[in-house]
C-alpha cells in the first residue's frame, strides 16, 4: 500500500502544471539578435498629431483640440457634417489606452480621415447622419512615444499605471499585484483617465467605443449581463458586424480578461454616465497563432447559430428563424492566459499586439474602421435609457456568477487530496485487517465452547 501511495505522488507530480514551474517562459515567441523598429506604415505620435491637424483645413466638420491636464495632453478630433445644426446621436471613440496596442490608434486615426473622405469605408456615409463624433486616437501619448521607440512591451501610463484600471468603477476590487494592471493610488490619480472622464461628461455620447488589441473579441460591460431582454438585443444586433469583421466571439469578459475587470473606461462608461451602447473591440491578436484563433473562430459559428437567424413573424413557422419571445444568454469570454508576455522580448510584444505585415495591416485597418461605422450606426436601435433601466431593474455592480468552465483545482492541493483520501483508506485497511486477526485469535475458544452433538 505504502508504495503504491508514492507510486501515485510522483505521477501526479510528473503530470501536473505545476504553478512554480522553472519552465514558465518555454513556449514564447523566438526572436532575432537585432532590435525590432517600428514598421514604416505605422505613424508616430507626432506624425498622428499633424495629420489630423493638417485634415482641419480640407475636412468641413472638423475640429481638433488639445485636451491639457497638468503635463499631459492628449489631442481630441470632433466632426459634425456640415449643415447639422443639432445631431440626435452622439458616438465617441477611445483608442491607445495601453501604448503597446497600436493598431487601435491606426484604426481610429483612419476612421477620421473616413469622416473627412480621406480614405475608405463602405458604410461611412450612412454612419454620419444626424451623428456627432469625438474621437480620442492615442490616449496615452507619453508612453506610446516609448513603444515607438522600441520599447513594444510598454503597456501602462508614464506613471507605471493602468489608464484602463484608473476608472471609478469597483476600483478598490482591481488586482494590485501585476505591474502591467496597477490601478493607481486611487481611482482617477492618472491624468489620462481624468481627461477621458471629462470627456464622457461633457460630449455625453449615445455610443461609447473602446478599442484594443492582443486579442479578438467584442465584449459588452459587465452590468449588461444582468438584463436578459438588453442582452439580447445588443448581441442580435451586433452579430452581423461581428461575422463580417472578425468572426469572434461577442458577449461580457468575465474577470479574468485584462481591460473588463475593475475600474475600466468601459464599465464606468454603461453603469456611472449611463451611456446606452458601450462596447470594447479587440481587434488583432497574433496571426501565427493558427490554433488559437480557429478555437474563437469556433466558438463564433457555435455562437452565431441562434444569434444571426431572422426572428419568425405571424403565425408562420421558419426553420431558420426564431421566436422573437427566445431569449439567449449572453456569453461570457475569457481571454487566453497571457502571463508568458512577463518574459517577452520586445519584437514578441509587437507582433503579439499589432500586425507587422503591411497586407495584413491594411485588412485589419480598413476591415474595423468600417466596424466602427456600423456599430455606430447600430446603436441607434438602442433606447437612450437603456442603461439607466438597467441600473433601476437590478441595482448593485454586476458580479461573475457564471463560468465557461469548471475552475481548475490547484494540482498541489488536487495531490493532497489524493493523498489524505489513500491514507484514509490504508488506515481503514490496516484497522479491518487488525479486528479481523483478532478475531480468528479468539474463534477456537469460543468453537470449543459450544455444545456438540452426537447422533443417536
Amino acid at each position: 500500500m505504502q508504495k503504491l501511495i508514492l507510486a501515485l505522488c510522483v505521477c501526479l507530480s510528473a503530470a501536473a502544471p505545476w504553478p512554480f514551474s522553472m519552465w514558465r517562459g518555454s513556449s514564447l515567441v523566438e526572436t532575432s539578435s537585432e532590435a525590432p523598429t517600428l514598421p514604416s506604415f505605422y505613424h508616430t505620435t507626432p506624425q498622428m498629431a499633424e495629420q489630423v491637424k493638417n485634415l482641419v483645413g480640407k475636412c468641413n466638420g472638423l475640429s481638433v483640440e488639445t485636451m491639457t491636464d497638468g503635463a499631459r495632453e492628449i489631442q481630441v478630433a470632433r466632426y459634425k457634417s456640415p449643415g447639422s445644426w443639432g445631431s440626435k446621436f452622439k458616438t465617441m471613440v477611445v483608442a491607445g489606452e495601453h501604448a503597446r496596442e497600436l493598431i487601435g490608434s491606426e484604426i481610429a486615426l483612419n476612421f477620421v480621415m473616413a469622416l473627412c473622405g480621406q480614405a475608405h469605408a463602405a458604410d461611412i456615409e450612412e454612419a454620419k447622419k444626424d451623428t456627432e463624433f469625438l474621437v480620442v486616437m492615442n490616449a496615452n501619448p507619453g508612453s506610446r512615444a516609448l513603444v515607438e521607440q522600441g520599447d513594444f512591451c510598454t503597456r501602462v501610463s508614464p506613471d507605471k499605471v493602468d489608464i484602463n484600471r484608473n476608472f471609478d468603477i469597483n476600483w478598490k476590487t482591481a488586482e494590485q499585484g501585476n505591474t502591467d494592471t496597477n490601478p493607481g493610488a486611487h481611482a482617477f490619480d492618472q491624468a489620462e483617465a481624468r481627461i477621458l472622464k471629462l470627456l464622457m461628461e461633457q460630449f455625453k455620447p449615445h455610443a461609447y467605443l473602446d478599442l484594443h488589441s492582443g486579442f479578438k473579441g467584442m465584449f459588452f460591460p459587465n452590468q449588461v449581463a444582468n438584463d436578459k431582454e438588453l442582452s439580447m438585443q445588443l448581441q442580435r444586433l451586433t452579430a452581423p458586424v461581428d461575422e463580417s469583421t472578425c468572426k469572434c466571439p461577442l458577449g461580457v469578459a468575465n474577470e479574468q480578461v485584462g481591460y473588463h475587470t475593475a475600474g475600466s473606461a468601459l464599465d464606468y462608461s454603461f453603469s456611472v454616465l449611463k451611456v446606452p451602447f458601450s462596447m470594447a473591440v479587440e481587434v488583432y491578436m497574433n496571426e501565427d497563432d493558427k490554433k488559437a484563433i480557429k478555437k474563437l473562430e469556433a466558438r463564433w459559428n457555435n455562437q452565431k447559430t441562434r444569434l444571426l437567424k431572422p426572428l419568425a413573424t405571424g403565425s408562420s413557422f421558419m426553420e431558420n428563424a426564431i421566436s422573437p419571445d427566445t431569449m439567449i444568454p449572453m456569453s461570457f469570454i475569457q481571454s487566453s492566459d497571457h502571463a508568458e508576455l512577463d518574459e517577452m522580448a520586445p519584437e514578441g510584444c509587437l507582433n503579439f499586439f499589432n500586425p507587422t505585415k503591411k497586407e495584413s495591416f491594411d485588412t485589419t485597418l480598413n476591415s474595423w474602421t468600417n466596424a466602427v461605422a456600423q456599430l455606430s450606426i447600430k446603436s441607434r436601435a438602442i433606447a437612450p435609457n437603456a442603461a439607466s433601466e438597467v441600473a433601476r431593474k437590478h441595482p448593485g455592480s454586476f458580479k461573475q456568477k457564471i463560468q465557461e468552465e469548471p475552475q481548475k483545482e490547484s494540482p498541489v492541493w488536487f495531490a493532497l487530496k489524493t493523498l489524505g483520501l489513500l491514507l484514509v483508506i490504508y488506515a481503514a485497511f490496516k484497522y479491518y485487517k487488525a479486528k479481523q486477526m483478532k478475531s480468528m485469535e479468539t474463534e477456537p475458544i469460543t468453537a470449543q465452547m459450544a455444545p456438540i452433538q452426537i447422533s443417536d
